[in-house]
């Protein structure tokens, strides 16, 4: 309740009309989805135009709901229902406290970045792969010589330190995708110092390409390491970034 007896903002978030993110945790998998009713805990929801509720349906475990605000990101746990004959599906939201967590720590930048993988599987031999996608909670990179598998722990060093020194970092592969080559990596125990330096990083970034969009000029810098060649396929668009 608020101050002064009213429902927290919170209990009005999640209604009606509103675009959410469902996510699994197990493997990280995401889509966007339509709230269509909401009554008490019990949730219809309809994938987006074009979408589907499978990637995330899947194995029926639980089920994260992700609401973006201006004032915050929050986090509802469900467990997913049957889904219905025309493609909706209903969830059950667990009852608890809902998670608020700043929009800033979710901000994630399509990037070309060389990177350095030690892959504990592979004996802790170092070697080169491109990241396409930077965020302070992990990265995706492409793995083409399906070298990495779901599970695996690795140590990468990303070059985006002080003069482009190694920000070394431990992390989980949590989902591999055969038919594109890419690899999601999850940091593992990142620690403050370095989360704020991968933020400043992404927003540094960001600055110099919207002042590269404003002046007319295409094309984002390639960060990589020596011998390192960053993939072609890296997205070139970003949306603005949160306040």
């Amino acid at each position: 309740m608020g101050a002064n007896g009213a429902p927290h903002p919170r209990a009005r978030i999640l209604g009606a009309g509103l675009t959410v993110t469902l996510e699994r945790p197990r493997d990280g998998s995401r889509i966007r989805a339509q709230v269509i009713e909401r009554r008490g805990l019990l949730l219809r929801v309809e994938p987006l135009p074009g979408g589907s509720l499978d990637p995330v349906w899947g194995d029926g475990g639980p089920i994260r709901i992700l609401v973006a605000r201006p004032f915050g990101l929050f986090c509802y746990e469900a467990d997913p229902l049957e889904p219905s004959s025309d493609g909706d599906g209903h969830l059950r939201i667990r009852p608890g406290p809902v998670r608020r967590r700043q929009l800033r720590e979710f901000f994630r930048l399509p990037i070309r970045l060389g990177v350095r993988l030690e892959p504990e599987a592979n004996g802790g031999r170092p070697t080169l792969a491109g990241g396409v996608d930077l965020s302070a909670g992990g990265i995706l990179v492409l793995d083409s010589d399906g070298m990495l598998r779901s599970g695996d722990r690795v140590r990468i060093g990303l070059p985006i330190g002080p003069n482009r020194s190694l920000l070394r970092l431990a992390a989980r592969v949590v989902r591999v995708e055969p038919r594109t080559g890419r690899a999601a990596l999850e940091f593992d125990g990142i620690g403050e110092s370095a989360r704020q330096t991968i933020l400043r990083f992404l927003f540094r970034e960001h600055r110099r390409r919207a002042r590269l969009r404003r002046s007319g000029s295409a094309g984002a810098r390639v960060t990589a390491l020596p011998g390192c060649r960053a993939p072609r396929s890296a997205a070139q668009g970003l949306d603005a970034p949160p306040e």
